[in-house]
Formats: C-alpha cells, structure tokens, sequence
C-alpha cells in the first residue's frame, strides 16, 4: 500500500479514528489489529511470515530470560538459544532475498518441484518490510541476551512493536526498550498530532515536487530506450543524490509523522548527511537506525574480534559491515560493488584520521578551507557510489561513468528542463527550511496566528499540487 495512495490515506485515517475513540487500556491491541489488518490487505501470505516469526522471536526470549547469568559469560547456557535464535531469523531473511535474486533466472527456466514453481510464481517476494521486522527481532534477541533489558512478558505488546505498520517498509528501525516504553500507554497529545501532519505534508512536498521531478530527468540517463547523453549522464551523476535523500527523507517523514498520530515518538534517520566533512561523517547523518544498528551488531563484534590483527582487523570490520549494507538493501553486484566502495572510502578514512588532524592542526588555513572542501569532495564520493545503486546492471553503471568523463558545451541547456528546474527550486526551498529549523528561525511561528499557519500550510499544498509528479513509487520500496 502506497504512502501517498488514497487507500493509505483512508485506512490512516480509520485507524487513528479507531485508536482515540477505544479506551487507552487497549489501544495497544487496536495498533496490533491495525498492522495485521495492513499487511492483510498488502497480501495475505505476509501475516503468516510476521506472526510465525513474532512468535519464535518472543518464545527465544523467554528462554533466554531464564537464565540470571549475565550474556557476557563465554559459557553462559543461553548462548545456544540465543545463537539459535539469531541463526534461524539471518536464514530466514537470507532465504527470502536469495529466492529474490533468484526470481529472474526463475523465469527463464522451468521449476521443478511443482511446489517450488507454485511458491516463486505466487509473489510472495519479498514479504512486506521482512528486512525491517527481522532486524528489529535480532536486535531484540540479542539485547535480551546480553541483559540490556528483559524479555517481553505481553505478547500483544511485543507483537505490536513487531508489526507496527508506519515503520515496517523503510524504517525507522526502532529498538525495542524504547518503542515498548510507549506503547504501555499509548497517547496523543493534539501537539503531537499536529506535528505529525505537518512532517507528513513535508514528507509529500520532498516526495512529489523534488524526488520525483529529478526522477524524470535521471531517468533519461539510465533508460533501456533512446541512448543517453553525456549530459544526461552527468546531470544523472550529480542529482540521483538528491533525489534518493528527498525519497527516502520522504518516506521517513510520512512514516514518522504518522507514528505520532498515534502518540509514538520515532528516531530520527538523517541528519543533513550531505554537510559531513569526511565519508564516516556522512554515515554518522544518513539512514542513521541502519547504521547504528550494524554498528552495534555486526561492526563492533567483528572488531573486537579482529583487533590482534590491528588495522588489518579494522579494514575487515569495516568493509564487511559496508557489505552486509549493500546487500540487505539488494542481493546484487551493483550493491555489492556500492558496499564495498564505502568499506574501502571508510578504511582510508579510519586510517588517516591520525595524520590528518596533525596536519590541520599546524595548517590553519588548510583546516578553514577543509570546512567547504570536505563536504564537497564527500558529496562526490557518495555520488560516485550512488551509480551503482541507481543502475540496474554493472554494464550500465560503468557506462554512465564513461559518459560523465566528457561535459558537453549543450550541458547547461539540459538544466532548462522544466522539471529539473522545479526540483531544484524545491530542493533549495527545503534546505532553507532545515537551515532555518536549525537556527530556530521558526519558533516564533507556533506562536503565530492560526491563520498565519495554516496560509503556509495550504501554499505548501498547492505546490505540491501545481509542481508535484507521482512519477514512481518510493525508491526504498525496492529493498
């Protein structure tokens, strides 16, 4: 179900209706009842995926809660549990994106056994946010393991931090102690539910009037039809960027702003990640619940692992977890190749972190000027990457790359396009926005006349309405 589909908008909207008007004692179950009743109607088959593995996921860790010794011990006797448990949900998620990647191949040639061919051609792939719900129920485990918070008693409580339907198709990956908090005693202040309106319309505004306008033009660079320009190619280069942030940022608004009309406080997940001065920097800011959840169980692991190999551990640590990012977004070369980049960006980072602040520290002029030029040189390294995650094949991501080489004198006329040109007008509206937000430029606004408010409200509105293009669906929707 789209996020900016009218049913999304009707079974919002009954949903919140239902959970104000049922008394607070139950409206934990009535945001169970409202995540089920949302994958049922995305597709059947998904409700059986999500309760079999909530169900496992909650009996792991009664199991694990048994045991009063703390995770750290090496014979602790719920390390097999959680091991286990762990175990059988990466085989879980790794059966269903490797029948994914496996779907083409599928379709060129005949499955035998019959059930086989019966359960690809059924469409089940992926089940809906499988990703999203998995990690969230790893994470869970492990917590549990280590003794950083009990195992759920309620049931309803722990299925509903599961499912919770605003979070399950791109995030934010919420841990548990904190949405469980919540959720005892779910509210809504109107202050609360005002705020999350106001971040799902900046949610549409990013998504129809700035990602999806740049998405036409991109688009021309990547196409399977007329050969593209080295123009189109380079204008591709420096704008699929900004059109992933404003999809995904996008996203994150609606789904966030939806969680508060339900009295849930989300995490954020980017953080102007495009003004970090080095590439770490700019994974510290982007699609930050992802991140920070493979920091803290797989990065760190890995590294206290690994650390008698020094910095040989440290480049491992680095380039596997950059890895696993790539391919839990989509078991492909392409991903694998962007993962991989950002492992070796983040290694020569980590490694000269040191002589770097030697450097600056006796060169001020250099360490002035890194203020504007690291920004700028990390933006280009994560553009390079983000080649590989807009192209369908590696074949056409080294050829979008060739073409970028050359800047034609026409070059500039490309900009004349009327969409690039709402965009970009969009884009740049929105990070005045940030910056004034920022600043605290606009406190003095909810203090403002009702009616003050709402003309930004409804100017917000119409240019959604006058610039906007649906053109596709959520990039992230893909993953």
């Amino acid at each position: 179900m789209n996020y900016l589909s009218i049913q999304f908008g009707l079974f919002l909207a009954v949903a919140v209706a239902a959970f104000h008007v049922c008394p607070r004692r139950y409206r934990h179950i009535v945001l169970l009842a409202a995540s089920y009743a949302f994958y049922f109607i995305s597709s059947h088959l998904v409700i059986l995926g999500i309760f079999g593995a909530t169900v496992f996921a909650f009996i792991v860790g009664q199991a694990l809660d048994r045991d009063p010794s703390p995770g750290s011990s090496e014979r602790n006797p719920a390390l097999p549990w959680m091991a286990f448990g762990v175990a059988a949900l990466v085989c879980y998620l790794a059966f269903f994106k490797v029948i994914g990647a496996l779907k083409p191949w599928f379709a060129h040639n005949a499955i035998t056994p019959q059930w086989l061919a019966t359960f690809v051609n059924a469409n089940p792939l992926l089940p809906l946010g499988i990703s999203y719900y998995t990690f969230r129920l790893i994470s869970y485990l492990v917590d549990v393991y280590w003794k950083k918070l009990p195992a759920e008693r309620n049931f309803v409580d722990f299925a509903a931090y599961v499912s919770f339907f605003p979070h399950i198709l791109a995030g934010p990956i919420q841990r548990s102690e904190d949405f469980l908090s919540q959720i005892r005693a779910p509210d809504a202040t109107p202050s609360m539910m005002t705020a999350g309106l106001r971040r799902m319309l900046l949610g549409c505004f990013k998504k129809l009037v700035i990602a999806d306008n740049l998405g036409l033009i991109i688009g021309l660079a990547y196409s399977s039809g007329e050969p593209a320009t080295h123009a189109s190619s380079l204008l591709a280069f420096y704008l699929f960027p900004l059109q992933l942030y404003a999809d995904f940022s996008a996203l994150t608004d609606i789904a966030v702003g939806a969680s508060l009309l339900f009295g849930i406080r989300s995490p954020e997940n980017f953080d102007h990640p495009f003004s970090a001065a080095s590439i770490s920097g700019f994974w510290r800011r982007w699609h930050m619940s992802l991140t920070t959840w493979l920091t803290d169980y797989v990065f760190l692991p890995l590294r206290m692992a690994t650390r008698w190999a020094g910095n040989w551990g440290l480049a491992f640590s680095l380039i596997v977890n950059m890895l696993l990012i790539g391919l839990w977004h989509n078991l492909s070369w392409t991903f694998a190749v962007f993962g991989l980049m950002h492992g070796v960006f983040l290694t020569a980072d980590a490694l000269t972190a040191r002589p770097r602040a030697k450097f600056f520290k006796s060169h001020a002029q250099w360490d002035e000027a890194a203020t504007w030029i690291g920004p700028l040189f990390t933006f280009h390294l994560v553009a390079l990457s983000m080649v590989f995650v807009r192209a369908e094949s590696l074949p056409q991501a080294i050829g979008v790359l060739s073409r970028i080489l050359i800047i034609p004198a026409h070059f500039w006329a490309a900009l004349e396009n009327r969409q690039t040109i709402y965009a970009l007008c969009g884009f740049a509206l929105w990070r005045i926005l940030e910056f004034g937000q920022r600043r605290n430029w606009w406190m003095p606004l909810a203090a403002a006349p009702t009616w003050t408010r709402w003309a930004l409200y409804y100017a917000v509105i119409a240019l959604v309405v006058k610039f906007g293009h649906n053109a596709e669906g959520f990039i992230y929707f893909k993953f």
